[in-house]
């Protein structure tokens, strides 16, 4: 006989969602993404069992707009961070808040889940976390003195040439700071995981170490370093392109006094393995823990980074694949995944991906889709090309398919990189990407129908705001 508490229906519990973000990292530097160097044997652990996405696109260069973008699942266009930093205009934020745009956090805290950030960028960042490390881990006098070092360094930067070893030593100190280095965000996450209690969390990791200037100890950085690349450019002549003398002094601080462009290389790759061995203690408590098996961690990067090409350096300006291809790796320690999709995503899609998995049936409208049928293999693509652009030290658009990238200028005046002082290509690019994969040679000029088409595409995303509308339109 069936009785009352037999009849009803049991739920198994919502799973933790640990979603880490590495910024300005690179997917063609992971050794699962092909590198042959052993930087991430950890990421490639969760890989091996994982869903791997090889054609994992940001939506914009540069870190706030990219992080809104995630945590929304729309484009820049729509929900109106373009800009980062101090160039982010009150406008911006305006139509950000008049959109009424929903939140990733603020969406799972409404579903049960306690929600923390390892961030420090705060305002809009904060939405829907009930912690918020920017907000809680430094006093008021350590904010304030970090402050008054950024003021400082602004106002010495407006006369470089007098000060420019004081310049290059506030800097230093402001960047050691403003970020927590991977062990002690580690530490952190370590600590709420363990002391998690009764409802799933939501748990949002960003790792700053992969970022510029690439701290990292000789000891780790020398294991990595090598004189096998056939470098053709000196480390005085790339000074020298570096227009901008406060870009240019930051760049030539991250040189020892050898001035060794390996030693930077190694340098890049040495933070990404540091990051890896501190993921590989999230892992190793999951795996320990019974009451953390019920996990998700997803892995990606805000965009990449642009070590030398397109005489970019150690920046992540330019629509190039090396400053916006990016690492999208899914692990579900309950089950194995063990799919590797090159169907082209984007960072609108996480958030849709989070509900689908969570089986939340919640009526938001994205720019993304859900890649759960590309990991079911249901389906073979959710759409037939990206659309990226850029607004920090330059403004540009990019349309990418699989085979071909199309670039273009927003308009002259801001053609000109302000952190290099050249244009960086022209103010129109085409590449096939199946033939020149390094985008080294333009054809556009070759190819002047489908840059036409391309024009036109890019002119309906913007009137539209939408690439829903517009995704049959690019036939080629």
């Amino acid at each position: 006989m069936k009785t009352k508490k037999d009849n009803k229906k049991t739920t198994s519990p919502k799973p933790n969602i640990i979603l880490i973000v590495i910024d300005a990292l690179r997917a063609k530097n992971l050794s699962c993404y092909g590198y042959d160097k052993q930087t991430s044997p950890n990421i490639d652990y969760l890989a091996k069992k994982g869903a791997v996405f090889k054609n994992a696109f940001s939506c914009i260069n540069a870190t706030e707009p990219s992080l809104t973008s995630i945590m929304t699942g729309k484009l820049p266009i729509n929900h109106g961070i373009i800009n980062h930093g101090e160039n982010i205009s009150k406008k911006e934020i305006k139509k950000l808040i008049n959109s009424r745009i929903s939140f990733l956090p603020e969406v799972l805290r409404n579903k049960g889940y306690n929600t923390y950030a390892l961030d420090w960028l705060g305002r809009w960042h904060k939405k829907g976390f009930d912690y918020y490390m920017g907000d809680s881990e430094k006093s008021s006098k350590a904010k304030k003195l970090i402050g008054n070092i950024h003021k400082k360094i602004k106002e010495i930067g407006k006369t470089m040439e007098k000060h420019p070893t004081i310049y290059k030593f506030l800097r230093k100190v402001y960047q050691e700071k403003i970020f927590e280095d991977a062990n002690e965000l580690t530490k952190k996450a370590i600590n709420i995981l363990t002391k998690k209690g009764k409802k799933p969390v939501f748990l949002f990791i960003h790792y700053w170490d992969t970022h510029s200037p690439y701290r990292t100890p000789r000891r780790i950085w020398k294991r990595f370093y090598s004189r096998d690349r056939n470098l053709k450019i000196t480390p005085e002549a790339l000074l020298k392109k570096i227009g901008n003398i406060n870009i240019r002094c930051s760049v030539e601080s991250m040189f020892s006094k050898k001035k060794d462009i390996h030693e930077i290389l190694a340098k890049y790759d040495a933070c990404i393995n540091t990051v890896d061995t501190c993921i590989k203690r999230i892992i190793d408590l999951i795996e320990k823990d019974k009451n953390l098996k019920n996990t998700i961690i997803i892995i990606t990067s805000d965009h990449g980074e642009s070590l030398l090409e397109h005489e970019i350096f150690f920046d992540h300006h330019g629509l190039y694949d090396v400053s916006i291809h990016v690492p999208l790796i899914i692990h579900d320690f309950r089950k194995d995944l063990k799919t590797k999709n090159s169907a082209l995503v984007q960072h609108t899609d996480l958030f849709p991906t989070i509900l689908d998995l969570l089986k939340f049936d919640i009526k938001t409208d994205f720019d993304g889709a859900s890649l759960v049928p590309l990991i079911n293999m249901r389906k073979k693509r959710i759409r037939k090309y990206i659309f990226v652009e850029e607004a920090h030290t330059q403004r540009k658009r990019a349309i990418r398919t699989k085979q071909y990238k199309y670039i273009q200028a927003v308009d002259k005046k801001r053609i000109v990189c302000r952190y290099c002082k050249r244009i960086h290509g022209e103010e129109e690019e085409l590449y096939d990407l199946k033939k020149d994969p390094e985008e080294k040679e333009n054809i556009v000029t070759k190819k002047k129908k489908l840059a036409t088409k391309f024009r036109k595409t890019i002119k309906t995303i913007i009137e539209k705001n939408s690439l829903k509308e517009t995704i049959n339109d690019l036939k080629i």
